[in-house]
């Protein structure tokens, strides 16, 4: 699949403004997994085969606790935008997931 057709799959599940309910990185980066809210349904992006991962926190925003003890209503992170292109044979996605900012480069992107 390109690039194209990838980014097409992810905008058709209205991603936009939807909280972020778990961010995990797996297996020494090499897979990247991202679950949010759709319409009370849950949505899963999973990146594979990753050669990029890289997180980037805003340091202005301050953190009220550790969030290992929050609850789904009170975790802050919403997706705003995800842009995916195609270098070098890989996958290069960018994730605007305030406060957070999130590139990746993979070979592979499942939606689920």
């Amino acid at each position: 699949m390109n690039s194209l057709e990838i980014q097409k799959i992810i905008n058709e599940t209205n991603y936009i403004d939807a909280r972020v309910t778990k961010l995990n990185c797996d297996y020494f980066a090499d897979e990247v997994t991202i679950s949010f809210e759709d319409d009370d349904a849950e949505k899963i992006l999973l990146f594979c085969e990753c050669y990029k991962v890289h997180f980037n926190h805003t340091e202005q925003y301050k953190k009220q606790k550790p969030l290992k003890f929050c609850g789904i209503p009170q975790i802050s992170y919403f997706i705003q935008d995800i842009e995916v292109n195609e270098v070098d044979e890989l996958y290069e996605i960018k994730i605007n997931m305030h406060p957070m900012d999130i590139e990746i480069k993979c070979k592979s992107i499942t939606v689920l």
